[in-house]
């Protein structure tokens, strides 16, 4: 069952990945570090990737068909500060990583309550950091990103991780598989949802296939195919305009699900969270304020493509 692809090399030089790091995450040449052997580093990198780089579809709702796209405009769409989803900002980072000196593999997974079929998600594991064989899954383009590496060697369950207003667990049922879960919502239903040690219940929101090997350019090939040439359609929430960001102390998140625009300020320094509905000139507004590097007209199409009145 398990398949070891041949994983093509991105397009990113180590002179870009420095140059990336220094101007677009704000870390300074002295205190770049290229042996691939820091784990504080490695996860300041995360960071400061979860901070410069949006999660967001304005791609895939702007300027399909994505099969027009080469591998240099993806590359590009991290570099001008967009970001985007998993398939342009993992292998980024992937290969930022490799620039680094870090050992890496790119795996793929699926978010199980969305769709069940693999090749969904691809994601990054960094090898042999902590000891000879160490694992570490980083995962910086979900819609709530993991803030850190976690190890992965354990037996059956991690233990608690919290980032960003999330509260995570990992759990193995075998070698092949690694289970993301969030607590249970209370009072939601009952879907793919395990049980910890104690008997507390965890939704399972993304499998990661550990013995299987994502090569960047065929999974983007295999995405391309299902969506553009079969026209099957997006799931929610990814079929109208999605926007997860930084702001200052707060995440920011932005959706459309029917035709009004709703935005939650959730707080990095407590649990509270502010909630509003806004009007697309408003929505503007706050774009050109506070991330200008998406354009109006690729705001305006945006809404357009969700209905937004």
């Amino acid at each position: 069952m398990t398949s070891r692809a041949r994983e093509s090399s991105y397009p990113l030089t180590k002179e870009e990945a420095l140059k990336f790091l220094e101007c677009n995450l704000g870390i300074p040449t002295s205190q770049i570090c290229t042996d691939g052997k820091s784990m504080e580093f490695l996860n300041r990198v995360i960071k400061e990737m979860d901070r410069s780089l949006p999660f967001n579809n304005f791609t895939r709702l702007t300027e399909g068909p994505l099969s027009n796209f080469k591998p240099e405009d993806w590359k590009n769409k991290i570099l001008s500060g967009q970001g985007g989803t998993c398939r342009c900002k993992n292998p980024f980072m992937k290969a930022l990583l490799e620039c680094l000196g870090y050992t890496t593999l790119q795996i793929p997974g699926n978010n199980p309550l969305r769709d069940g079929k693999n090749q969904t998600h691809i994601s990054t594991l960094v090898c042999d950091i902590s000891y000879p064989g160490s694992r570490h899954l980083v995962d910086t383009s979900t819609c709530w990103p993991l803030g850190e590496a976690i190890p992965i060697d354990f037996a059956t369950e991690s233990p608690e991780y919290s980032s960003y207003q999330i509260r995570r667990k990992f759990f193995k049922i075998d070698k092949d598989f690694l289970h993301l879960g969030i607590p249970l919502p209370s009072g939601g239903p009952e879907k793919q949802v395990m049980r910890d040690a104690s008997g507390a219940k965890w939704e399972i929101r993304m499998i990661y296939w550990l013995n299987e090997r994502a090569d960047w350019k065929e999974f983007n090939e295999s995405f391309i195919k299902t969506h553009e040439i079969q026209n099957l359609p997006f799931k929610k929430p990814y079929d109208t305009l999605l926007f997860y960001g930084f702001l200052n102390k707060k995440r920011v998140r932005i959706v459309c699900p029917d035709g009004q625009i709703h935005a939650t300020f959730y707080s990095l320094e407590d649990s509270t969270k502010e909630y509003v509905i806004m009007t697309k000139a408003e929505l503007l507004d706050f774009f050109q304020n506070h991330f200008p590097q998406y354009s109006v007209q690729k705001l305006e199409k945006a809404c357009q493509v969700s209905n937004v009145i």
